[in-house]
């Protein structure tokens, strides 16, 4: 297989790119699966428009360097992995109670936000994310805490098999109005960043508060997020 050579979507240096786990292998991510990306939504006269490409190794992309994709796997890939198992576990034990789902969570927080981020950075393609000024360090250094400000992270639930992969853009949300948001989601949350904007639905659970905590401390976390049907590719439209 011939390698890619462009941007790394975290160092933003030019190296060949590997493939990126959205999220990791060990989160139950190893089946292949069909993903649409932004331009397979717009311009709808573009050729990739409504289409969808099948990756054999799990949702991802080749998004980021060796360096950065060893990094910041062996530094958030299982505290993430952790998150998503017993949050997986969870929301199957309560099926029958998806308005809003509680979780009472052993966690190390500020490890699975900085993967989260991670994953966002490799999503949004146009770079936007990887060009503020703090976002490298904070992604590269366990022990940074200083995070770009003016963003929100938001989380829901979710056992959708649609996925989305959605880098930063202007939307418009009823009775909100337009709205700066990326998106990405894969069973059992979704993830909305938000800048400057309200979450699309006010019942998201705010999870910036992960900030407070130390790289690998952990902590007993109790959330409640709203159930979620995702059904489209298109970033904050739920069934």
């Amino acid at each position: 297989m011939s390698k890619i050579i462009g941007t790394c979507c975290i160092c933003g240096e030019e190296r060949v790119l590997t493939f990126e786990h959205f999220p990791p292998q060990s989160a139950g991510n190893k089946s292949p699966v069909f993903m649409q990306r932004a331009d397979n939504i717009l311009p709808i006269n573009n050729v990739l428009y409504g289409k969808k490409s099948r990756s054999h190794k799990g949702l991802g992309d080749k998004t980021l360097c060796q360096s950065c994709n060893n990094n910041t796997g062996s530094c958030y890939g299982n505290s993430y992995s952790s998150f998503a198992t017993q949050g997986l576990k969870i929301l199957q034990e309560r099926k029958l109670e998806r308005d809003l789902v509680r979780f009472k969570l052993d966690i190390q927080p500020l490890n699975v936000f900085k993967q989260i981020l991670a994953i966002f950075c490799s999503t949004d393609r146009a770079g936007y994310l990887r060009g503020l000024p703090q976002m490298k360090n904070f992604l590269l250094i366990p022990d940074s805490k200083t995070f770009p400000s003016g963003f929100k992270l938001y989380m829901y639930c979710t056992l959708s098999n649609q996925h989305r992969c959605l880098g930063m853009s202007s939307t418009l949300i009823p009775e909100i109005g337009i709205g700066k948001y990326c998106e990405f989601n894969f069973r059992p949350y979704g993830f909305i960043l938000a800048e400057q904007s309200l979450p699309p639905e006010d019942s998201m659970q705010d999870i910036t508060g992960f900030l407070a905590y130390g790289y690998n401390e952990k902590a007993e976390i109790n959330l409640q997020a709203p159930y979620l049907t995702v059904s489209s590719p298109y970033l904050a439209m739920y069934g």
